[in-house]
């Protein structure tokens, strides 16, 4: 019998060269994949850090707003004194409630609720900085308010970031 030389096969060489060079490329490809896999955890956690800051002012706004007084107030905590519409004279009988942030961190974590964070429930985490209130008292032209600065910050990956919700509550009843 008589072999064609064009049926010749690969070498060894041939063979570990060409495996070599698709691990590499494998290698390459897996580690994009890994880095943005990590990128879209790190940006899912981000925006979910901001939506929660979101909904804790508008609910802040919402219980300054309808506040009949303030007590306790502090960088780290403010007690609104919530009217009960149970009663005639709903101010007469306030039921407090409290927003705080914890006292270890960073990052920081604000909550509400009867007492706190005991018994409050978290309404934001992320915070850059436990002193996120301060109280500005009623003057001859202006109501008090309380000035809310809610600053997050995180870092992912290959970014870091840091985003900031600021306002003036202004309480109704002062």
């Amino acid at each position: 019998m008589r072999r064609l030389q064009d049926e010749r096969g690969f070498t060894l060489i041939e063979a570990l060269v060409t495996t070599v060079a698709m691990v590499i490329v494998l290698a390459a490809l897996t580690d994009i994949f890994s880095s943005g896999l990590k990128d879209e955890v790190g940006l899912r956690n981000r925006v979910q850090a901001q939506e929660q800051a979101r909904i804790a002012l508008n609910e802040l706004r919402v219980d300054a707003h309808q506040a009949c007084t303030i007590s306790n107030q502090s960088a780290t905590s403010v007690t609104f004194n919530m009217p009960d519409p149970t009663i005639d004279l709903p101010c007469s009988a306030p039921t407090p409630v409290i927003w705080c942030t914890s006292a270890s961190g960073p990052p920081y974590t604000l909550y509400n609720g009867a007492s706190c964070p005991a018994n409050g429930h978290v309404v934001a985490t992320a915070l850059a900085s436990s002193n996120v209130f301060l109280y500005v008292p009623k003057s001859l032209t202006a109501l008090a308010k309380i000035h809310v600065d809610l600053q997050l910050t995180s870092t992912s990956g290959r970014s870091s970031g840091s985003y900031r919700l600021m306002d003036d509550l202004v309480l109704l009843n002062s």
